[in-house]
Formats: C-alpha cells, structure tokens, sequence
C-alpha cells in the first residue's frame, strides 16, 4: 500500500512542535526512519497509524485520505507495534496471539489458522504453549510482531523494534520485517543505522522534527561524497580544535597519535578523503551527535 504524507504538523504549545511539515512517499517494501530521540519519529508513526491526529496536514493511503470518516476503515488494514508494549504474563504464547484475533473480529478455524500463520512466521510456533513470563526479551518482540501482523495487514508500523535485543536476535527480526514486506508496507524506526543500511529500500531522516533526507541508502550515501576524512593528528597536535570545528564519526589513541574520522567540507591536517559510509551520512544530516 502506497502512504502519502502531506505537510504534516504536530504543536503541542506555541513554541513546542513534535513534526514541522513533513511531507513523505512510502512505497511498499521497508522504509527506515531513523533519527535520534526526540526527532519525532515516533509521533510520525502515530500519526500514520491513525492513533494521534496531527495538527494539520494529510495523510492518504492509496490515495484514499485518512480524517474521522474513514479512520476506522484505514486503520484495519494497518499492525502497529509500539516501542512500549505488555502481554498478560500469565498467558501462553498461542493463547496470547489467539486473544489478538479476537480482538480483530476472528473466529473458529479462520482464527486457529491465522493464529497459527502468524506464530510460524515469527519462528514462535514451536514455542506456542510457553508462557510470556518465561520468553526472553527478544521472544517477546517477536510475540509483539506476531499481534501485530495476525490479520495480515497491508502496512505494517513498528518502533524500534530490535532496541534492547541481542545482535543474533537484531538479525533474525530485521529478517523477519523484510519477509513479512513482500508486496505490503513496512515502517520501522530506529536510531540504529545498521537496521536501515540492511533491510530498507526506502529510508527518511527525521531531526527536531524535521524531514531532512528522503531516499534510498545509496543516495544518502552518495549525498556525502567528499566530506569524510580520516586523519592521525600527533599527540603534540591540538586535536580539541579539530573535535570542535568537523563532525566526528570516531576517534581512538593510537602509540603516538590520534586518529580521526570526522566530516567536514573542508580537508583538516594530516588527512586523506575517504568512502562514505551510511552513518557518515546520517551524521553529516542530522548535524552530528550534539548541537
């Protein structure tokens, strides 16, 4: 499903904004946004989800306009995961999920089946008779997905899915998103730039609120070409000054210098240009780590 995103707004008081004027394209297949705390990634996804009304602006899906008339219509072709979310400890993993589908209107063998779909695609079905108390932190994002997606719907919206999980499980869900995409819509969030760089055909930058890149990886990519540097500064160096006048990516001691990768348009001492990665762009977009 196709999701258009027109000059959308959230004010919360006079000088306090969540979105100012964002305006997007989501195609079918993953979108990435990413942004740091508070970049209004997820007042976005509410937004989208039809949870939060915006402050002004359009959201359409299939060219069909979401406002308080088709809301509901919208809302039931679209999973959305928070961030926070909880599960009565007490249930099974199967009973759980089964909950979940009532809840969307199923029942006899529809509902067995679509529980049982939903499960195998979140590699929980040999696990269905567990309780939620006793799955791992990963195991219940992946519950979580599972609720999310048992009435198959055409967009699926999770916020930040693989924060507070193991690198094996990062993986494994990253994967299970991209499957799950096909021909339907995938938005995840994350402040994780590895989560988008591997699964995302289409990836927005969000900061302060603000739209600041919308495009493929590889164009973000490209966008930075020529202001990523890497230089050794000797110890003897005044490499604060460098810190404070480039955007550093990284920097570590070496036996007798300081090592650098920072971006900048202009080439600092000792340095050479080189490839750009994905979190060279996002840095260089968002501005670096602090204002």
């Amino acid at each position: 499903m196709h999701i258009r995103v027109e000059q959308i707004s959230k004010q919360y008081s006079k000088k306090s904004y969540g979105l100012k004027e964002v305006s997007l394209e989501i195609q079918p297949g993953v979108c990435g946004l990413i942004g740091r705390n508070g970049a209004g990634k997820t007042t976005l996804m509410r937004i989208i989800s039809g949870i939060l009304e915006a402050s002004s602006g359009k959201v359409y899906m299939d060219g069909r306009l979401m406002d308080s008339k088709t809301r509901k219509q919208l809302q039931q072709s679209i999973g959305y995961l928070p961030q926070e979310f909880g599960f009565y400890p007490q249930l099974s993993v199967l009973e759980a999920i089964d909950y979940a589908a009532t809840l969307h209107g199923m029942k006899g063998e529809t509902k067995k089946a679509k529980t049982r779909e939903a499960l195998e695609k979140v590699h929980l079905d040999v696990q269905s008779r567990k309780k939620i108390r006793e799955l791992s932190g990963g195991m219940k994002r992946r519950l979580g997905i599972a609720q999310a997606i048992v009435h198959e719907p055409d967009i699926l919206i999770v916020d930040e899915p693989t924060t507070g999980v193991d690198p094996e499980e990062r993986i494994s869900i990253r994967n299970m998103l991209t499957e799950y995409a096909g021909h339907k819509t995938v938005i995840l969030s994350t402040h994780i730039i590895e989560d988008i760089a591997q699964s995302c055909k289409q990836v927005a930058v969000l900061d302060q609120g603000m739209l600041k890149y919308q495009g493929t990886i590889a164009g973000m990519i490209k966008a930075v070409s020529g202001v990523v540097w890497e230089c050794s500064l000797p110890l003897s160096m005044d490499y604060k000054r460098i810190l404070s006048e480039y955007i550093t990516v990284s920097s570590h001691y070496m036996e007798d210098a300081m090592k650098l990768r920072v971006l900048g348009e202009e080439a600092p001492p000792h340095s050479v240009p080189v490839a750009p990665t994905a979190e060279d762009a996002y840095m260089w977009m968002i501005g670096g780590l602090t204002k």
